[in-house]
């Protein structure tokens, strides 16, 4: 999967988020990548500093292509490319933001718990 299609079936998930919120000016997806896990968080903004938590429904296809997107990053950066979390955001006029955060404490912990 190519990143462009992981982007737009990021966007897919985010849209379908606000799908029943009027004047939206951002749609955003949380995401935390650990090895077999993917989660999400979505929330939505009205104004610049908004961000009103949302529930929705991520597919298993949009939770594959995050992992596709770590593996893609992964092959062709190395360990520049080092992130277990993404803030994915689209506002109304189909641009996005994509943010790639390595949060070193979350990860050691979620080394101690798997070494359990």
């Amino acid at each position: 999967m190519e990143q462009e299609d992981i982007f737009f079936e990021l966007a897919l998930a985010a849209k379908k988020s606000v799908e029943k919120v009027q004047n939206w000016t951002k749609a955003i997806l949380k995401i935390k990548r650990f090895e077999g896990n993917v989660g999400f968080e979505s929330f939505y903004a009205l104004n610049v500093e908004d961000e009103i938590p949302i529930d929705t429904q991520v597919s298993y296809k949009t939770a594959m292509a995050v992992n596709e997107l770590h593996k893609n990053m992964a092959t062709l950066f190395g360990n520049n490319s080092k992130w277990n979390r993404l803030i994915f955001i689209l506002f109304p006029d189909n641009k996005i933001k994509v943010e790639y955060i390595w949060e070193e404490q979350l990860q050691n912990e979620v080394d101690r718990l798997n070494s359990k």
